[in-house]
């Protein structure tokens, strides 16, 4: 039996995976599979976890998934290929494969197959010491925290004391340093983080 984790916000997408997922396997493989909700617990007994990334959260730790067994296959789930920076992948989904919600179903099954067989493989230990994720600095830590509030530029420049500029500047650095290309990526980046409780 082949456990299999998905996280994903959208019913209708993950649904849709599940089908898919459970003919592929007993169609490909002669194997039954098993779907659970994305948990520490979960996690710690997948084959699979297929989880859904928002722009810019692939730069940051994903402290549920040092939890995953020795040799799972992580799929992660993207809708914009610009936002994943292979340079500063923190080491707990560096050995990740990716798809974007718009491949097609052929292509979706080429990179199941390859990361099945290579559930198979020894994956090394994960040291989270020499991770490269993002590491912020208190100042970009205190903007966050006024954009999640939904506080506006006039407002955080009054509390953190500097110009409308300079937060404009903090912004537009945050993104580009993230791979982030608007403001409404970025406020979903950081309601996803917040709900995670970075």
């Amino acid at each position: 039996m082949l456990k299999i984790v998905i996280e994903d916000n959208n019913i209708l997408f993950r649904a849709g995976m599940e089908l898919y997922l459970r003919d592929f396997f007993v169609s490909h493989k002669q194997m039954q599979v098993e779907f659970y909700d994305f948990t520490e617990e979960s996690v710690s007994q997948a084959d699979i976890i297929i989880k859904s990334f928002v722009a810019g959260e692939t730069a940051f730790c994903q402290p549920t998934l040092n939890y995953r067994k020795k040799n799972s296959f992580i799929l992660g789930v993207h809708t914009d290929a610009n936002s994943l920076k292979q340079s500063i992948l923190p080491l707990c989904i560096k050995d990740i494969a990716y798809i974007n919600r718009s491949d097609s179903l052929c292509k979706i099954g080429d990179i199941l197959f390859k990361g099945f067989n290579r559930i198979k493989q020894e994956v090394p230990l994960r040291n989270c010491c020499n991770c490269k994720c993002v590491r912020l600095t208190q100042k970009q830590s205190d903007l966050i925290s006024m954009i999640v509030a939904g506080a506006s530029t006039h407002r955080i420049a009054i509390k953190l004391e500097i110009s409308e500029k300079t937060v404009y500047a903090h912004k537009a650095n945050l993104m580009a340093r993230l791979g982030i290309r608007s403001e409404c990526q970025l406020v979903r980046l950081l309601n996803t983080l917040n709900k995670q409780h970075y």
